[in-house]
This record gives structure tokens, C-alpha cells and sequence, in this order.
């Protein structure tokens, strides 16, 4: 076996693969010993250097890389690599396209019908790049029904949202109807605690006009006794004369004793009377007491049910208020809760408009697919076709 032989083998080229990747990784190693001033750097350079050397020296017997004969493949390209000159290639080329201009003519391809193709191509070309488009548009749709959704999801939570508003609103309005009812029983109430401070107020005028006629009564027992007073004095100084008189008179004894027994039966009457008199008074004089009492607890419960009565109506204003408020406050809500349930309708009607758009939509773009589809069939036969009969 010549060298020739050895250096084309296989088994020479497994070892040129391993004495490039050994060799190298030791040339390597050395470089990385010197650079960095390891221990046993020049010995390592050695060995490196060495290694290199010899991968030189084996890759000399290496054969040159031959190039593949593109022309029996590309026949243009034979002059590249044979040194065939460019007159008999161009011969070679006429005489192609001489045969080419035969083979259309028997197939009867004219000029009209190769820009056709060209047309039929280019149209081809631009239905192919509509076609990104339209991957861009089944994207879109497919993030467009993901949207609508998430859409559907969020109308879900915003009626079951509604739902609880509505309850909401019936019991602020059921809520309402009992405070109404309330306000109108405390109005009524407060009519009848009218009606009754009217009563009072006339039992009062009734009570000064009883009081005015009792106190003339007073008046008027006090003049009797005034006058019981001063008849009493009166009968005390008579007394007392006729006790003067009983000293120095000179009447019989009978007399005297008579006399005597008339001014003891007077006074003994007029005792009574006095007395009486004085128990009228004393009764009078209680009664009055009794009166001024009742009279001054009346004015007393009179006072305090006029200060309920203020704070009773300050209250009752400021529930007036409050209620004013919130059925200001409930129509509001009343009405937002219309507006939005308007707005959720409106919302519903286009989403569903938007559904059937985009299922329309699909089944366009199904069409068109399929359209697209038989197109390039029909293209990919007529190409296959023209191959076939330029190969023949």
C-alpha cells in the first residue's frame, strides 16, 4: 500500500481529527502555562510547540479537498471547473433553449399563457402574504373571544352585583314605608298631645276662673271674720261693762241673777259661733293650702310637658330631615340603579351583536381557507405539470 493510498484511507483521517483536536488541546495548555507563569511553563511550552509542529508536518500529507462536479447537475457551471470555454457552453445553452422553445410550441404555451402564470403567480404570491393577514386576524379573533369571555364573566359578576343592589334598594324602601309609617303615627300622636294640652289648657282657665271665685270666697269669709272680730270685741266690751256694772248696781238679786244668766247665754252663743266661724276658716284656710298646691304641681307638670313638647318637635324635625335625606338619597340610587341597568342592556345587545359577527366571521374565514386551500392545490398541479413536461 503506497503513501497515496494510506493518506486517502479512512483511518487516516480518524487520526488527523484526533491528533487536530489532542494536538490543539496541548498547544492550548502550554499556551495557558506560559501566560500565567505556572510551574513547568517552558516544559509545557515545549510540549505544546512540539505538538503543533508535528500536526503541521502530518497535515502535509493530506489530499487537497476536491470539489464536487456542480455541472452534472448545473451545467452552467461547467466551464467553472473544466476549463470548457464560454463558446460551446453558449452552444449548449441555445441549443436548451431552442428545444425549451420546441417543447412549448408542441404544448402549445404562448406567450398570453406565460403571463397568465406570471399573473396567476403573483396573485398567489399576494393571496400568500393576505394569508398572514389573515393568521394575524384569526389571532385577533381567537384574543377577541377570549375578551368577549371575560366580558361574559365580568356581566355575570356585575348582575349578581345588581341582583344584591336591587335587594338592597327594596329593603332601603321597605325600610323607608316603616319610617314613613312611624312618622305618621308620631304625627298623630302629636296631634292628640295637641288636643290633649287644648284640654288642659281650657281645665287650667277653668281652674283660674274656680280659683278667682274661691278666692272671692276667701275674701269674703275673711271680711266675716273681720266682722265676727270686731262683733266679738264689741261683745267683749259689752261684757265688760256689764261687769262694771254688776260691781256698782244696786238691782234687786232676782234681777242680778237674771241679768246675769242672759249675759252667760250670750256669750256662751257667741262662743259657738266663734268657734264655728273658726273651724270654717281653718277649713278654708286648708283647702286654699291644698289648692295653691295642686295648682303649683299642675304648673310645675305643665312646664316640663311644654319642654317635651319643644324637644319633641326638635326631634321630630330632625327625623323629617333624616328621612328627607334618605329618600333623596334612595331616588338617587333609584335612579343610578336605571341607568345602569340600561347601560348593562345596551352592553348585552352589542356583545351579543359581536358574537354572531365573530361566529359569521369564522365561517368566512373557514371559506376563504378552504378557497386559499384548493387555489394552491390547483397552482401546485400546474407547476407540477410544467415540471413534468420540461423534464420530458
Amino acid at each position: 500500500m503506497g503513501l497515496d493510498n494510506i493518506v486517502k484511507s479512512r483511518g487516516f483521517r480518524n487520526f488527523m481529527a484526533k491528533l487536530y483536536g489532542w494536538g490543539a488541546s496541548l498547544v492550548i495548555l502550554g499556551a495557558l502555562f506560559k501566560i500565567n507563569h505556572y510551574a513547568g511553563a517552558d516544559i509545557m511550552l515545549i510540549f505544546g510547540l512540539g505538538t503543533e509542529a508535528i500536526i503541521f508536518f502530518f497535515s502535509a500529507f493530506e489530499p487537497p479537498h476536491v470539489e464536487p462536479d456542480w455541472s452534472m447537475v448545473y451545467p452552467e457551471l461547467a466551464g467553472m471547473y473544466h476549463g470548457i470555454s464560454a463558446e460551446i457552453e453558449e452552444d449548449k445553452t441555445e441549443g436548451r433553449a431552442e428545444d425549451l422553445d420546441k417543447m412549448l410550441a408542441n404544448a402549445k404555451i404562448g406567450p398570453k399563457l406565460i403571463e397568465s402564470l406570471g399573473q396567476g403567480l403573483r396573485n398567489l404570491s399576494d393571496n400568500t402574504n393576505k394569508l398572514s393577514d389573515i393568521t394575524d386576524a384569526s389571532i385577533a379573533t381567537n384574543e377577541f373571544t377570549e375578551k368577549v369571555k371575560n366580558a361574559s364573566q365580568s356581566v355575570g359578576s356585575l348582575s349578581k352585583s345588581y341582583n344584591k343592589q336591587a335587594e338592597t334598594i327594596n329593603n332601603d324602601i321597605s325600610i323607608s314605608e316603616n319610617y314613613r309609617n312611624s312618622i305618621k303615627n308620631a304625627s298623630d300622636s302629636a296631634s292628640g298631645l295637641s288636643k290633649i294640652y287644648s284640654q288642659a289648657s281650657e281645665s287650667i282657665k277653668n281652674d283660674l276662673a274656680a280659683t278667682g271665685s274661691f278666692a272671692e270666697s276667701v275674701k269674703a269669709a275673711t271680711q266675716s271674720a273681720n266682722q265676727l272680730a270686731q262683733n266679738y270685741n264689741k261683745s267683749s266690751e259689752l261684757l265688760s261693762k256689764s261687769a262694771e256694772a254688776l260691781d256698782f248696781t244696786t238691782l234687786k238679786e232676782n234681777n242680778y241673777g237674771d241679768q246675769l244668766n242672759k249675759i252667760s247665754q250670750n256669750l256662751a252663743s257667741l262662743n259657738a259661733a266663734y268657734e264655728m266661724q273658726l273651724q270654717n276658716s281653718n277649713l278654708q284656710t286648708e283647702s286654699s293650702n291644698k289648692l295653691q298646691e295642686t295648682f303649683e304641681k299642675f304648673v310645675s307638670n305643665l312646664n316640663s310637658s311644654i319642654e317635651n313638647t319643644s324637644k319633641y318637635k326638635e326631634n321630630i324635625s330632625a327625623l323629617n330631615n333624616i328621612f328627607q335625606n334618605q329618600l333623596q338619597g334612595t331616588s338617587e340610587q333609584v335612579e343610578t340603579t336605571a341607568k345602569l341597568k340600561n347601560t348593562l342592556d345596551e352592553f348585552l345587545n352589542k356583545l351579543n351583536e359581536s358574537a354572531d359577527k365573530t361566529i359569521k366571521y369564522n365561517e368566512e374565514l373557514g371559506n376563504l381557507s378552504e378557497k386559499v386551500a384548493a387555489l394552491n392545490t390547483v397552482y401546485s398541479n400546474m407547476l407540477s405539470a410544467m415540471n413534468v413536461k420540461t423534464e420530458s
